[in-house]
């Protein structure tokens, strides 16, 4: 499945935000959208490698693996809107360090096309489509990872969960996240995000019981987890039926 002839390429352009990057993203509005019905929201954020200004970053289906399993589906493709933005090439989702054990979110770390997405979300997707906001989910894979941890953390009551793939986060913020319902993969020996932050996160989201949260930790995939992480189909049908 190409998702890139799927989902619509679009821009967005906010002067207040910054006057030299915008924010290229694409998204899937099913065809028979009805403004009287509610859609549930998925959002992907790509990893470093898919930074760009050209929107040709969802290239391989090992990691927009939800959205196929969505359009696939003749129900849920009816049901959902799907959205991607892409990252400029100069810039991190959120501008920390990746080679850390442990991550401090304390600062100010949103980036520009983090902050621009924030603002499309909140100023024209949620505004121009009938988005349920209990049915809103986010997942995303290394960089991405970052990025999913980061919206849990800085905007706490926006997603009905998540799903973050080989990323970092801050475990001293995790009683403010233990009512989110999460789903956490990493591999052990990955080089890049060291799978310490995952077991420091699982011991921080256990500390504070968790109510719904889960971890999953592979041995031998480097920094790839996601690959087998988005084919575990249990944990999609999980993503799925969650609403706050």
């Amino acid at each position: 499945m190409d998702i890139n002839s799927i989902m619509k390429p679009c821009e967005y352009k906010n002067e207040s935000v910054s006057s030299e990057i915008s924010l290229p993203y694409r998204i899937y509005v099913p065809e028979n959208y009805d403004c009287n019905k509610k859609y549930s929201l998925l959002i992907y954020m790509h990893g470093a490698g898919e930074r760009g200004t050209n929107n040709e970053h969802l290239c391989l289906p090992s990691m927009y693996r939800y959205f196929t399993y969505i359009l696939e589906d003749e129900k849920l493709k009816d049901e959902f809107i799907l959205i991607a933005p892409q990252c400029h090439p100069s810039c991190r989702w959120v501008e920390h360090g990746w080679g850390q054990s442990v991550y401090d979110y304390s600062k100010d770390l949103i980036s520009v096309p983090l902050t621009l997405f924030y603002r499309l979300l909140d100023k024209e997707i949620l505004v121009k489509y009938n988005i349920d906001k209990k049915s809103i989910l986010m997942t995303g894979m290394s960089m991405g990872g970052f990025a999913t941890w980061f919206t849990m953390m800085t905007r706490p009551d926006f997603l009905a969960a998540a799903i973050p793939v080989c990323g970092g986060a801050d475990p001293k913020m995790a009683e403010a996240l233990k009512n989110i319902p999460i789903w956490i993969f990493h591999s052990d020996d990955d080089p890049i995000v060291p799978s310490d932050s995952f077991h420091a996160m699982k011991k921080a989201m256990e500390d504070v019981n968790a109510a719904d949260f889960h971890a999953t930790l592979y041995q031998h995939d480097g920094h790839d987890s996601w690959t087998r992480a988005y084919l575990e189909k249990p944990t999609f049908d999980w993503f799925m039926s969650k609403r706050k």
